[in-house]
């Protein structure tokens, strides 16, 4: 079976604030989440990882 590593950029609620957050993961480690302020800078970082695993 051909499993395949997944990242994930979603939109996340945050009690502290009013702002939006966005938290980036992997679909094989989803304990390991990374949050970023702004949507460009989740998708830059989803990028990011991308260019690593590759």
């Amino acid at each position: 079976m051909n499993t395949q590593n997944v990242i994930l950029a979603a939109k996340a609620n945050s009690g502290k604030s009013t702002s939006n957050v966005w938290v980036v993961y992997t679909s094989d480690n989803s304990s390991d989440k990374m949050y970023c302020t702004s949507a460009y800078k989740a998708m830059r970082l989803a990028f990011l990882l991308k260019r690593e695993w590759d």
